[in-house]
């Protein structure tokens, strides 16, 4: 079983951290520019690092969502 801030780490790894909600709305709008993206993508922010993600809206994809889920 891994540690909690190796989960917090995996969670943010990869992903682009923007500094406000507005860099992470230009972010989406490239990107659904760029790669013709239509699904359910949105800005959060991020509860581990605090910077704003770009990714898919939690159970809007009709599988669900970690984020929430207790067990």
């Amino acid at each position: 079983m891994s540690s909690k801030r190796a989960q917090r780490r995996k969670a943010c790894s990869g992903k682009a951290r923007n500094p406000d909600q507005a860099g992470a709305a230009i972010a989406l709008r490239k990107l659904r520019q760029t790669h013709g993206h239509t699904g359910q993508l949105s800005t959060y922010r991020c509860p581990h690092c605090g910077a704003w993600h770009v990714g898919h809206t939690p159970g809007a994809n009709g599988i669900g969502s970690a984020w929430g889920r207790t067990g």
